[in-house]
Protein backbone atom coordinates (compact mmCIF):
# COMPACT_ATOMS: atom_id res chain seq x y z
CA UNK A 1 0.00 0.00 0.00
CA UNK A 2 1.40 3.14 -0.75
CA UNK A 3 0.46 6.95 0.08
CA UNK A 4 0.97 9.46 -1.95
CA UNK A 5 0.97 13.22 -0.84
CA UNK A 6 2.25 16.18 -3.31
CA UNK A 7 2.82 13.38 -6.14
CA UNK A 8 4.98 11.28 -4.74
CA UNK A 9 4.95 8.40 -2.48
CA UNK A 10 5.52 9.06 1.08
CA UNK A 11 5.03 5.94 2.61
CA UNK A 12 5.57 2.04 2.10
CA UNK A 13 3.76 -0.91 3.90
CA UNK A 14 2.99 -4.46 2.84
CA UNK A 15 -0.37 -5.81 3.86
CA UNK A 16 -1.39 -9.41 4.79
CA UNK A 17 -2.69 -10.56 1.33
CA UNK A 18 -0.94 -13.46 -0.74
CA UNK A 19 -1.60 -12.47 -4.29
CA UNK A 20 0.31 -15.05 -7.14
CA UNK A 21 2.12 -12.33 -8.96
CA UNK A 22 0.71 -13.86 -12.18
CA UNK A 23 -2.65 -12.26 -10.94
CA UNK A 24 -1.19 -8.66 -9.62
CA UNK A 25 -0.17 -5.60 -12.38
CA UNK A 26 2.25 -3.71 -10.17
CA UNK A 27 2.41 -0.71 -12.42
CA UNK A 28 -1.72 0.20 -11.84
CA UNK A 29 -1.49 -1.82 -8.01
CA UNK A 30 -4.85 -3.61 -9.41
CA UNK A 31 -5.60 -7.57 -9.64
CA UNK A 32 -5.91 -8.73 -13.17
CA UNK A 33 -8.82 -10.32 -14.56
CA UNK A 34 -7.92 -13.53 -15.17
CA UNK A 35 -10.61 -16.41 -15.14
CA UNK A 36 -8.49 -18.88 -13.45
CA UNK A 37 -8.25 -16.37 -10.62
CA UNK A 38 -11.54 -17.34 -8.51
CA UNK A 39 -10.63 -15.50 -5.63
CA UNK A 40 -10.02 -12.08 -7.87
CA UNK A 41 -13.28 -10.36 -7.14
CA UNK A 42 -12.79 -10.99 -2.75
CA UNK A 43 -9.42 -9.41 -3.10
CA UNK A 44 -10.56 -6.49 -5.08
CA UNK A 45 -12.91 -5.46 -3.18
CA UNK A 46 -10.69 -6.01 0.27
CA UNK A 47 -8.08 -3.94 -1.47
CA UNK A 48 -10.97 -1.01 -2.66
CA UNK A 49 -12.25 -1.56 1.33
CA UNK A 50 -8.88 -1.39 2.72
CA UNK A 51 -8.35 2.00 0.77
CA UNK A 52 -11.83 3.58 1.57
CA UNK A 53 -10.52 2.56 5.39
CA UNK A 54 -6.98 4.30 4.87
CA UNK A 55 -8.42 7.20 3.34
CA UNK A 56 -11.35 7.86 6.04
CA UNK A 57 -8.96 7.62 8.85
CA UNK A 58 -6.18 10.01 7.06
CA UNK A 59 -9.14 12.42 7.13
CA UNK A 60 -9.98 12.16 10.65
CA UNK A 61 -6.32 12.09 11.55
CA UNK A 62 -5.32 15.35 9.93
CA UNK A 63 -8.65 17.07 11.07
CA UNK A 64 -7.01 15.98 14.87
CA UNK A 65 -3.41 17.32 13.89
CA UNK A 66 -2.32 13.50 14.16
CA UNK A 67 1.33 13.18 12.98
CA UNK A 68 0.87 10.75 9.64
CA UNK A 69 3.82 8.23 9.16
CA UNK A 70 4.97 4.64 8.41
CA UNK A 71 3.91 3.95 12.05
CA UNK A 72 0.71 5.21 11.57
CA UNK A 73 -0.28 3.69 8.05
CA UNK A 74 0.97 0.04 9.83
CA UNK A 75 -1.38 0.61 12.87
CA UNK A 76 -4.39 1.81 10.10
CA UNK A 77 -3.56 -1.21 7.98
CA UNK A 78 -3.39 -3.69 11.31
CA UNK A 79 -6.83 -2.44 12.54
CA UNK A 80 -8.33 -2.68 9.40
CA UNK A 81 -7.28 -6.65 9.15
CA UNK A 82 -7.86 -6.98 12.92
CA UNK A 83 -4.78 -7.62 13.49
CA UNK A 84 -3.77 -4.84 16.12
CA UNK A 85 -1.50 -5.42 18.38
CA UNK A 86 -1.77 -3.74 22.12
CA UNK A 87 2.14 -2.27 21.73
CA UNK A 88 1.42 0.99 19.45
CA UNK A 89 5.17 1.80 18.51
CA UNK A 90 3.60 5.64 18.02
CA UNK A 91 4.23 6.17 21.82
CA UNK A 92 8.00 6.48 23.23
CA UNK A 93 7.30 4.11 26.15
CA UNK A 94 6.17 0.90 24.06
CA UNK A 95 9.04 1.46 21.54
CA UNK A 96 11.49 1.65 24.12
CA UNK A 97 9.72 -1.70 25.34
CA UNK A 98 10.42 -2.62 21.92
CA UNK A 99 13.81 -1.76 21.39
CA UNK A 100 15.22 -3.50 24.81
CA UNK A 101 13.70 -6.65 23.29
CA UNK A 102 15.10 -6.48 20.26
CA UNK A 103 18.65 -5.28 21.56
CA UNK A 104 19.54 -9.46 21.58
CA UNK A 105 19.48 -8.67 17.61
CA UNK A 106 21.50 -5.55 17.46
CA UNK A 107 25.05 -6.40 15.95
CA UNK A 108 28.17 -4.51 17.15
CA UNK A 109 29.92 -2.78 14.52
CA UNK A 110 33.45 -3.35 16.35
CA UNK A 111 33.22 -6.71 17.17
CA UNK A 112 30.20 -7.76 14.91
CA UNK A 113 29.08 -9.67 17.72
CA UNK A 114 25.13 -10.36 17.90
CA UNK A 115 23.58 -8.47 21.33
CA UNK A 116 24.39 -6.55 23.88
CA UNK A 117 25.94 -6.61 27.52
CA UNK A 118 23.85 -7.34 30.50
CA UNK A 119 25.01 -3.51 31.32
CA UNK A 120 24.05 -1.69 28.38
CA UNK A 121 21.20 -3.95 28.35
CA UNK A 122 20.25 -2.92 32.42
CA UNK A 123 20.98 0.74 31.47
CA UNK A 124 18.29 0.74 28.78
CA UNK A 125 15.76 -1.03 31.31
CA UNK A 126 15.96 1.98 34.14
CA UNK A 127 15.61 4.28 31.24
CA UNK A 128 12.48 2.84 30.25
CA UNK A 129 11.64 3.01 34.07
CA UNK A 130 12.61 7.16 34.16
CA UNK A 131 10.47 7.31 31.04
CA UNK A 132 7.10 5.67 33.14
CA UNK A 133 8.33 7.46 36.07
CA UNK A 134 7.98 10.90 33.87
CA UNK A 135 4.88 10.25 32.33
CA UNK A 136 3.54 9.30 35.82
CA UNK A 137 4.75 12.64 36.79
CA UNK A 138 3.36 14.52 34.10
CA UNK A 139 0.04 12.13 33.52
CA UNK A 140 0.50 11.91 29.87
CA UNK A 141 1.70 9.37 27.30
CA UNK A 142 4.44 10.53 25.40
CA UNK A 143 4.51 9.85 21.58
CA UNK A 144 7.80 9.57 19.64
CA UNK A 145 6.98 12.78 17.35
CA UNK A 146 6.82 14.55 21.11
CA UNK A 147 10.52 14.35 21.49
CA UNK A 148 12.26 17.29 21.24
CA UNK A 149 14.77 19.85 23.07
CA UNK A 150 12.12 21.09 25.03
CA UNK A 151 11.13 17.64 25.89
CA UNK A 152 14.50 16.71 27.34
CA UNK A 153 15.03 19.80 29.24
CA UNK A 154 11.43 19.55 31.02
CA UNK A 155 12.53 15.64 31.38
CA UNK A 156 15.96 16.75 32.55
CA UNK A 157 15.07 19.10 35.11
CA UNK A 158 12.47 16.53 36.31
CA UNK A 159 14.92 13.92 37.11
CA UNK A 160 17.21 17.09 38.46
CA UNK A 161 14.65 18.34 41.44
CA UNK A 162 12.27 15.32 41.52
CA UNK A 163 14.69 12.19 41.21
CA UNK A 164 18.00 14.34 42.90
CA UNK A 165 20.18 13.00 40.34
CA UNK A 166 23.57 14.49 38.90
CA UNK A 167 24.41 15.93 35.72
CA UNK A 168 26.52 13.10 35.02
CA UNK A 169 23.52 10.56 35.28
CA UNK A 170 21.06 12.68 33.53
CA UNK A 171 23.55 13.29 30.93
CA UNK A 172 23.45 9.17 30.55
CA UNK A 173 19.60 8.98 30.62
CA UNK A 174 19.44 11.71 27.55
CA UNK A 175 22.29 9.79 25.57
CA UNK A 176 20.28 6.63 25.92
CA UNK A 177 16.59 8.12 25.43
CA UNK A 178 18.95 9.83 22.22
CA UNK A 179 19.44 6.45 21.15
CA UNK A 180 16.64 5.48 20.98
CA UNK A 181 14.97 7.96 19.55
CA UNK A 182 17.62 7.53 16.65
CA UNK A 183 16.50 4.15 15.93
CA UNK A 184 13.08 4.94 15.90
CA UNK A 185 13.85 7.26 13.10
CA UNK A 186 15.79 4.92 11.34
CA UNK A 187 12.84 2.40 11.94
CA UNK A 188 10.24 4.65 9.54
CA UNK A 189 13.09 4.84 6.98
CA UNK A 190 13.59 1.11 7.13
CA UNK A 191 9.86 0.62 6.92
CA UNK A 192 8.41 0.09 3.06
CA UNK A 193 4.71 0.46 2.83
CA UNK A 194 3.26 -0.83 -0.29
CA UNK A 195 -0.16 0.20 -1.71
CA UNK A 196 -1.36 1.75 -4.73
CA UNK A 197 -5.21 2.25 -5.69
Amino acid sequence: MSIYLNGKIDFRRTVPLLINPAYFNNETGKVRKLSEFHEKDKITIDLKELSNHILKKYNSSIVNGDSINSFWLKNRIDEFFGMTKELNLEFLLNYSQNFIENLRYKVNRRTHRRGVSIGTEKSYKTIKRKIEDFESYTNQKLLLKDVDIVLANNSSDYLKEVQNLSENTIGKYIKLLKSICLDAQKMVMRWQIIFEM
